[in-house]
């Protein structure tokens, strides 16, 4: 793992670029009395029968929904902003908080299309937030066909699927033209973001960081706008990029989307220096891109691999490095020993486990409601462990925390609805009432698989953590797995299941800590991954005591309050996270039609070829 070296951030200054804000907009709509908002006549209400009635009007429709007199005005909108919980804005603000000189630039798209943007409640809120930032920001405003294009469509429906290499939810446009569309789309407003960061004032000292899939594209454009404005006596732009997903690009991938699929290669080595979360994304992205282009590869000191190609890189080259995600482990031990969450947990535990035989385990895990997730494949895994060993019926218990993320899109609401479906057969099949068990009765309300909809605050989460007998993180396939480090960091007794598809697994594993945690090989394999919660739950405690604190003496070595400010020389990024008060759980971010992470993740939330 690339060691970190001191640098003062606030002699750099730092021009950040993301698709999400540094804060979280939310739309707040007022409730008035009807007869008041009748008396201004400012509504003409059709069949409310009484004064009891609650009306609402969304979109110019009137429902009755109850017995109080409210109506919602459409027309009063109000947008309020509050702090982001998304994974990537909780590590990369403490680094954009160093210097007030630093600037954010992210995407910002209107309330009202038929509002001028000085009247328009969404963007004002941005505006006037701006006074009480700690650093500069800068809004790229995007019209709602073309964000509708670059996010949903690319994004989102190509780019998230294809960088996991799950290519059978890679969805594209039926026609050509609406393809390309959505790629001009994409193209488009990686140019505006470019076109933003380019018309800012330069600096001797900038450092302009690129965060993610959607904006692979405006390394590309800045070297254009650089080199047509003929900069050539002047410093060159030093740009960097990170990637929070992994990548995971299939070899056809570039022949299934042509000219695009190349494009997203040679927009990546148009930036100095490019961050990965794995080597093994690293040595995937070398790869395609070796062949792809005739480049130049050297290992250079610090773990950096250096391509080169004078027609396409910077005159230096193209720096790949690794610099896996981490957490503040001292503030997940500060916070799991405090007695006020030590209460909270056995409270917590007590009653998520009541209607539980006694010598229940109690697995836990949390993230997006994601197909990147593994849930699905959790859920069969599971339902194989109640079969396989019948006497955990009854008492062991699966709690699971899964935020709805981008319902809107096909791909995502199926896969939503089909582990669903499955959670419902376990509860039929082995809940109260089941008949699996002749030898006892089955708890009246007992539940084997709980999933719960909504986020839970970090501070909460904790609770979870400490109340686990084991904590399962078993993704198809992820970027940076931080649940599995504040699973360890918080309750190194519980022993730890990671899956193949775990960048943490890969981490470990490089640093020859396999052998201290539960690996699933293969997630699909229900029998495997049965076989694998049963191994988990049988681990002698002396056993586990052992692995737990290794793991953990792992991630204090490398958590974020054991390096300084990120290096700036060699990668801007060292994941530095918030303080633990102060977001949300990354699986669990902010609004779910604004998510983008991991990733992340996040929340969250078109092609003419033949698949």
């Amino acid at each position: 793992m690339l060691k970190q070296t001191k640098i003062n951030n606030k002699s750099r200054r730092i021009i950040l670029a993301s698709n999400a804000p540094p804060f979280h907009l939310e739309e707040v709509r007022k409730d008035y009395p009807v007869k008041q908002r009748l008396q201004q006549g400012q509504f003409s209400i059709k069949n409310v029968k009484s004064e009891g009635d609650i009306v609402r009007m969304e979109k110019g429709l009137i429902s009755r929904i109850g017995k109080e007199s409210i109506i919602q005005n459409h027309s009063a909108r109000k947008w309020i902003i509050k702090q982001s919980s998304g994974g990537l804005v909780s590590a990369v603000e403490p680094v954009m908080e160093n210097n007030k000189e630093n600037v954010w630039v992210f995407h910002a798209t209107a309330s009202n299309s038929n509002l001028p943007s000085e009247d328009d409640p969404k963007l004002q809120a941005i505006e006037e937030h701006k006074s009480k930032s700690a650093f500069g920001l800068r809004s790229v405003l995007i019209d709602d066909e073309t964000y509708h294009y670059y996010y949903e469509d690319i994004s989102n429906c190509i780019l998230w699927p294809a960088l996991h290499n799950i290519q059978e939810n890679i969805t594209v446009h039926d026609n050509e033209r609406d393809f390309n569309e959505a790629i001009n789309a994409y193209k488009n407003v990686n140019k505006q973001f470019a076109q933003t960061i380019f018309a800012l004032e330069r600096t001797e000292n900038d450092f302009i960081w690129i965060q993610d899939y959607h904006l692979m594209f405006v390394g590309f454009y800045l070297r254009q706008m650089e080199n047509k404005n003929n900069f050539k006596n002047k410093k060159p732009m030093e740009l960097g990029f990170f990637l929070h997903t992994p990548f995971e690009l299939a070899e056809g991938f570039t022949e299934k989307f042509n000219e695009f699929g190349v494009q997203i290669i040679n927009g990546i080595l148009n930036f100095d220096k490019v961050g990965f979360q794995t080597n093994k994304d690293r040595q995937k992205f070398i790869k395609l891109a070796v062949k792809l282009f005739h480049l130049k590869e050297e290992h250079k000191p610090k773990n950096i691999i250096n391509l080169k190609n004078n027609y396409i890189t910077p005159v230096n080259g193209c720096n790949l490095g690794v610099y896996p995600a981490t957490i503040n482990v001292n503030e997940f031990i500060k916070s799991a020993e405090m007695e006020s969450t030590l209460i909270e947990a056995k409270e917590f535990r007590e009653n998520i486990m009541a209607n539980s035989l006694e010598g229940g385990k109690l697995f836990f895990s949390v993230e997006r409601f994601d197909y990147t997730k593994g849930i699905y494949e959790k859920l069969e895994g599971f339902k194989r462990y109640l079969e396989r060993y019948p006497d955990r019926i009854g008492r062991d218990v699966f709690y699971q925390i899964a935020p709805y993320n981008r319902r809107n899109i096909e791909n995502y609401k199926n896969y939503q609805n089909n582990s669903l479906k499955i959670k419902e057969r376990i509860k039929i099949e082995f809940g109260e009432g089941s008949t699996r068990r002749n030898d006892i009765k089955i708890p009246e309300g007992y539940e084997p698989f709980i999933i719960e909809l909504e986020g839970v605050p970090r501070e909460k989460l904790v609770t979870r953590y400490l109340a686990m007998d084991v904590g399962v993180v078993t993704p198809v396939m992820d970027g940076m797995n931080l649940v599995a480090k504040e699973m360890i960091a918080s309750n190194p007794r519980a022993p730890l299941v990671l899956s193949k598809g775990a960048g943490t697994h890969h981490q470990l594993k490089e640093n020859g800590l396999s052998g201290n945690y539960f690996l699933v090989e293969d997630i699909k394999n229900s029998e495997h991954f049965a076989n694998v919660l049963h191994d988990s739950t049988v681990l002698s405690e002396e056993a586990q005591n052992i692995r737990g604190e290794k793991l953990r003496e792992y991630f204090k070595k490398h958590s974020v309050d054991k390096a300084s400010s990120p290096s700036l020389q060699s990668c801007p990024l060292h994941a530095c996270r918030a303080p633990l008060h102060a977001c949300t759980l990354h699986a669990c971010r902010g609004p779910l039609h604004a998510c983008t992470l991991h990733a992340c993740r996040g929340p969250l939330h078109a092609c003419p070829l033949k698949k």
